[in-house]
């Protein structure tokens, strides 16, 4: 098994990758963050989720098959419960897994402490999952300095073309509402809008 990043998309493609293989590491992967969150579910390929984990291996090997456009990231959007963030923490363990590419996964609640540790350009380039966005504090001071972490990641992200990975409870309104025209449309530019549909999985 092989693995490129390409250059064209700058995203990771994983070749010769059975869909044995893939729906194995999906219960692994999705017990093991289930179990990692200390909850008593189950991971289960359902009706209600068997298109998007398909999709998702389509994704993963850049497959036409896939429903999704194959040259950007992915954002799922939904009621809470139906298994986004799941879903991206999958990839990201599989992508982890395959390519040795790390994913970083930042809650945006807390995105301000990642920004303070790490400031603000080190995440340009790399691949990153931002967990339920819109939920950020919009504006803020770091080092004196009065910026906008989410808009101003995504306008360094757009210029560099960098995997970027989304969840959010919100409808596409209230995003676009929040951060203005200019930033949804550069998230349109960068991700898949994908909506997840079905009851929720918490028990």
């Amino acid at each position: 098994m092989t693995a490129i990043l390409s250059k064209k998309v700058n995203r990771p493609i994983i070749h010769k990758y059975t869909p044995d293989q893939y729906f194995a590491d999906l219960r692994t992967f999705g017990q093991m963050i289930i179990n990692d969150r200390c909850e008593e579910n189950t991971f289960e390929i359902t009706d209600d989720n068997r298109e998007l984990y398909t999709n998702i291996f389509y994704w993963l090997t850049y497959n036409d098959k896939c429903q999704w456009s194959l040259n950007k990231g992915l954002y799922f959007f939904g009621s809470k419960g139906v298994g986004k963030s799941i879903a991206l923490l999958i990839i990201k363990w599989i992508l982890y897994k395959y390519t040795s590419i790390h994913v970083e996964f930042i809650q945006t609640k807390f995105m301000i402490d990642k920004i303070t540790e790490h400031g603000l350009d080190y995440y340009n380039k790399r691949p990153v999952i931002f967990d339920d966005i819109a939920k950020e504090q919009m504006t803020v001071k770091i080092f004196g300095r009065e910026i906008q972490p989410f808009p101003d990641m995504i306008n360094k992200r757009y210029e560099h073309g960098a995997l970027t990975l989304m969840t959010s409870n919100f409808k596409n309104d209230t995003i676009e509402s929040k951060y203005g025209s200019v930033i949804f449309d550069r998230l349109i530019s960068l991700c898949n809008f994908v909506k997840i549909t079905g009851g929720s999985f918490r028990k």
